[in-house]
């Protein structure tokens, strides 16, 4: 995939300036939706849609992730109880930058949301990049933290995704941007590896730059910008 041609889309739909903010959040559907689906045909498995509900679990996990400056699974937490997110499947990714000697300046509208665009693609390679542990007639589970991101983004009887990326100015010196995609029906259950996760296939690349579409951004409150783009 052409990195360029990713970054041509990104920068059509982030325009604008938002001033000072330390958490930027980002739920946009297109590049997430269409990265999965890409990946999913690879491995015969249909494509997903895009849930709200979904959207707003892993906004809201990804955020508390963000303040609290965490890295665990919703399910390890009350969250997913009282949300019912249980039932739900996940994949998480976070990714650090740090400096020395000088400060990150602080990050407008755009350059904000292509760093969450950008992450979010980074996210979804590096789980399906998984593939290469994973042992398609044997599964080794006692290396499953080494593939699990892989078979829950190409489960076959997952039909429903939710995907948010939160940036957050960590210190002067350190930014982070937290990535939370949530699925349904979940997938990695025990017994069903067989049917849910095939061989590769070859396909075609998507090209995402043929397909922009229109950005909305909102500014809910002074800490926090959200993007939403129906597919």
């Amino acid at each position: 995939m052409r990195f360029t041609a990713f970054l041509a889309l990104i920068f059509t739909l982030f325009t604008g300036g938002v001033g000072k903010r330390t958490i930027f959040s980002y739920t946009k559907s297109s590049v997430a939706l269409e990265l999965h689906n890409f990946h999913r045909s690879l491995h015969n498995a249909p494509p997903l849609t895009w849930k709200k509900n979904l959207v707003k679990y892993a906004k809201g996990w990804c955020l508390k992730l963000a303040k609290k400056n965490l890295f665990e699974h919703s399910y390890e937490d009350k969250y997913a109880e009282k949300r019912n997110g249980a039932q739900w499947g996940e994949n998480l990714y976070v990714y650090s930058t740090e400096t020395t000697g000088w400060e990150f300046p602080r990050m407008n509208r755009k350059e904000a949301m292509i760093e969450a665009a950008i992450r979010t693609k980074d996210a979804i390679d590096q789980w399906v990049a998984e593939k290469q542990y994973y042992n398609y007639q044997n599964p080794d589970f006692g290396i499953f933290a080494k593939w699990g991101h892989f078979t829950q983004a190409v489960w076959k009887d997952t039909t429903e995704v939710g995907c948010a990326a939160v940036f957050k100015r960590h210190s002067p010196t350190e930014r982070r941007t937290y990535v939370c995609c949530n699925y349904y029906n979940r997938g990695n259950v025990g017994g069903q590896y067989l049917q849910n996760v095939d061989p590769p296939v070859a396909v075609a690349e998507p090209n995402f730059a043929d397909r922009p579409g229109p950005g909305v951004i909102t500014c809910t409150d002074p800490e926090t910008c959200e993007l939403n783009n129906g597919p």
